[in-house]
């Protein structure tokens, strides 16, 4: 396992070392299932083996500034509720209880929810306006700032777990 992580290094320095900047594409995300829907960016997801299928869902708070109103959401991961006015969505893409990052390298250092992640995307009428990572821990790093919503990651939950509520 290590010299995989060694040869995706090794890959991505060799890619920085040219003068002219890629072209945005979507991020790779390696996993032992089917591939999952990312961000636009350079970054390398790592799902490790030991993660992937064991965490179905995650609750996320979403608060609305004008009402004051919170709603918390339970979503697995690959699926989108709708929130607040007609046509907002969030989709949760990608969930790492570990969360660790390593340049453009982002993995889980275990299966222990040290520093739960997950990977959301906001749409608008269809149309994807926000993607990035809320933190349970750290609820302010890389916080989105929607101009009435506010979202947090608030519980996360592994598959064995029958009830969500």
């Amino acid at each position: 396992m290590n010299v995989f992580f060694a040869l995706i290094l090794c890959f991505l320095l060799l890619g920085c070392t040219e003068k002219q900047e890629p072209p945005l594409e979507s991020s790779a995300v390696e996993t032992l299932g089917e591939p999952l829907r990312v961000c636009p960016s350079r970054a390398l997801i790592i799902v490790p083996p030991e993660v992937h299928g064991q965490w179905k869902a995650v609750r996320i708070a979403v608060y609305d500034r004008e009402t004051g109103h919170e709603e918390v959401h339970t979503a697995h991961i690959g699926e989108e509720f709708k929130f607040g006015d007609a046509g907002l969505s969030l989709e949760v893409r990608n969930f790492l209880p570990h969360f660790v990052m390593n340049g453009l390298v982002m993995t889980s250092a275990s299966n222990r929810p040290e520093n739960p992640g997950t990977q959301i995307a906001i749409h608008d009428e269809g149309e994807e306006i926000y993607c990035g990572w809320l933190f349970s821990l750290y609820p302010e790093a890389h916080a989105y700032e929607h101009p009435r919503y506010v979202f947090n990651l608030v519980d996360f939950f592994p598959s064995e777990q029958d009830d969500l509520n």
